[in-house]
């Protein structure tokens, strides 16, 4: 970015970290470099400065990618002893992908530091993401054709495996945070990747400095994007409304969308209410539908044709006065998975566990999909609650040396089984 500030002060640093006090604990992720070592230094400076500050924790992921990766991590661990923290090294270790390097990357970083983060009872984490880092992403996603989420780039707090994901200095320039760093004294890494031109996001950010030449600032790159995410807030409380009127989650992994109230919401919200539902169906399938995908389906709904379809992993059926997405039995693997001591949640979808009852000192329960019974499975007790052939495939059975001993949940197993959905923020709840 071209604008030029000083170092960021004190004062500037309260108001960045406010919303951050009310947390016991906080998990600064550390790789070295110039914006993460900053975000070391003034979280340290400020969280000391606070009575009853929230106390912090240094995490630092050797990726093993390159020589030196250690000693720069190991770096950072020292750095946070000598400013009174606690640190710890991280290592990713096991074979590393040929293609897609920085985003594998970045999933197990993300892994490693959660892990770490619970162990120090962290109930958030502190990435050091810069406002040069929000323009550079919405270019990227601009490239990419992506939809008001993608251009509304990174959130400013989202939530990963149960912790929150906190980026304070998305309002502050990278320039910025050098020049605090040099005024305090301070040295930091450099990562040759990042003028390797084989990355996009390296290319990115040559391209800022020529758009910056042509008039369009980085800054307002920046500003837009923040003005996207009010907008992508606005839409999924409304979301949020919608489904709570036209969408029910029955307990045995159906969601019923009403018909007549889905077809007047506006576009937008259509496509909204599909994707939440199809990903929530689709379990373990595998990755959130494109929304390229969604668009389709949801043109296909108005278009009145078929009566179904199926989409990652996910099978809606059109009725006539509703809507009807579950599992796609298909895709489903029919091997048995033993239900673990402490419970389990199974294809993503079900929360099973055990609870007592006269059939809990059974010991090797099993869980299969009720498609791996044939047509065994519409002898089983239902509860009174008949359900479409393919949501009852794709229930979870309980079974006890090979033979069935009902749908996980059912009367006198002392088995406990809830349908649970992924909200849009990573929580689970239950239907």
């Amino acid at each position: 970015m071209r604008a030029r500030a000083g170092p960021v002060s004190p004062i500037d640093a309260e108001r960045l970290f406010l919303p951050l006090a009310r947390h016991d604990c906080i998990a600064l992720a550390v790789s070295g470099g110039a914006d993460s070592t900053a975000l070391l230094f003034l979280m340290q400076r400020w969280s000391s400065a606070r009575a009853g500050h929230p106390r912090l924790c240094v995490l630092s992921v050797d990726h093993g990618l390159r020589s030196g990766s250690a000693a720069e991590a190991g770096s950072v661990v020292d750095l946070a002893g000598r400013l009174g923290l606690e640190g710890k090294l991280l290592c990713w270790h096991g074979e590393k992908p040929v293609t897609g390097i920085q985003e594998a990357a970045r999933q197990a970083r993300l892994a490693l530091l959660a892990d770490a983060a619970r162990g120090f009872g962290a109930t958030s984490i502190a990435l050091g993401h810069t406002a040069d880092d929000q323009a550079e992403t919405l270019v990227m996603r601009l490239a990419r054709g992506s939809g008001l989420d993608g251009l509304a780039a990174m959130a400013p707090v989202t939530t990963f495996d149960g912790l929150l994901l906190v980026r304070p200095l998305l309002g502050i320039t990278h320039h910025r945070l050098t020049a605090t760093l040099e005024a305090a004294g301070l040295s930091w890494f450099e990562d040759p990747s990042n003028s390797n031109m084989n990355f996009e996001r390296v290319r990115v950010r040559r391209l800022l400095g020529t758009l910056a030449d042509a008039g369009l600032e980085a800054s307002a790159l920046v500003r837009s994007a923040r003005r996207l995410g009010r907008v992508r807030e606005a839409l999924e409380a409304a979301c949020d409304e919608a489904a709570a009127r036209l969408m029910v989650m029955h307990p045995e992994g159906l969601i019923e969308v009403e018909s007549a109230g889905f077809e007047r919401l506006p576009e937008e919200l259509r496509i909204r209410l599909l994707d939440r539902a199809v990903t929530i169906a689709g379990g373990l399938a595998g990755d959130r539908p494109r929304l390229s995908a969604i668009e389709a389906l949801a043109d296909w709904l108005g278009s009145g044709e078929g009566r179904a379809r199926t989409l990652a992993g996910a099978r809606i059926v059109r009725r006539k006065n509703a809507l009807l997405i579950g599992r796609e039995p298909g895709r489903l693997p029919l091997h048995p998975v033993p239900l673990d001591a402490g419970g389990m949640v199974w294809d993503g979808r079900f929360l099973i566990r055990r609870a007592g009852g006269s059939r809990s000192s059974v010991g090797m329960l099993e869980i299969v999909p009720g498609k791996a019974l044939g047509d065994q499975v519409l002898g089983l007790d239902d509860g009174g609650a008949r359900m479409p052939r393919f949501v009852t495939d794709a229930r979870p059975v309980v079974v006890a040396d090979g033979a069935p001993l009902g749908f996980a949940g059912g009367a006198d197993q002392g088995i406990e089984a809830a349908f649970v959905a992924a909200a849009p923020n990573g929580a689970l709840k239950c239907a």
